[in-house]
């Protein structure tokens, strides 16, 4: 399993109306690109990974499980529309245990704020790879080709994210994981990210 988590500070309201209209703002036309680039294959939709995205702001997962997926296509409605029913389901029902949106879509509020690892613990990787945004200053390492990429978890924050690194790193050796940390520095999108990770494993399986 390939597992992404996905930092971002808050998400822009939808509603089906604007979907059904054309009207789907930036931010979450973003969200669809992420998606697509983590599921989509030209027929098919990739099976062995996951996906859980967290807005800081309202203390937000989603949580994509690649093979239990429904009702995903490679056009941005349908994406919207599946973002669009999470959101309003974890919103009406503010359930603090993982519930399900659509098959393949679970949702959840958190009380625990401090600690994003503790909400995922049986969900990340004991081996974790963290993208480090241009701003952030800390010691990096490549992405090495040689070792399996596969048995990594993956994750990227969004830039206008804060996070407190000394913490998150004590978390993880505390929880005796491990963390590298990681930069593309010339890749700046996140669905491009998400891409270039997809690939790179890829290549090695192939």
């Amino acid at each position: 399993m390939v597992n992404f988590l996905l930092l971002i500070s808050k998400y822009t309201d939808i509603t089906k109306k604007e979907i059904d209209i054309g009207e789907i703002s930036l931010s979450i036309y973003s969200l669809c690109s992420i998606i697509r680039e983590c599921f989509c294959l030209s027929y098919s939709i990739r099976k062995e990974n996951n996906l859980v995205i967290y807005f800081s702001s309202s203390k937000i997962f989603i949580k994509f499980e690649g093979n239990q997926l429904r009702f995903l296509g490679s056009d941005e409605r349908s994406q919207a529309i599946l973002i669009e029913k999470a959101l309003k389901k974890v919103n009406e029902r503010s359930n603090l245990k993982w519930e399900n949106s659509t098959p393949g879509i679970f949702t959840k509020k958190t009380e625990n704020q401090d600690s994003i690892l503790y909400e995922l613990e049986d969900w990340i990787n004991d081996k974790a790879i963290y993208i480090v945004n241009d701003k952030d200053t800390m010691e990096v390492e490549s992405l090495e080709e040689q070792i399996s990429l596969k048995d990594f978890s993956y994750i990227i924050p969004s830039p206008n994210v804060s996070l407190d690194f000394t913490k998150f790193n004590y978390e993880f050796k505390n929880s005796k994981k491990q963390i590298k940390f990681v930069s593309l520095p010339k890749i700046k999108k996140i669905e491009n990210k998400v891409s270039f990770i997809n690939f790179k494993i890829d290549q090695q399986e192939n």
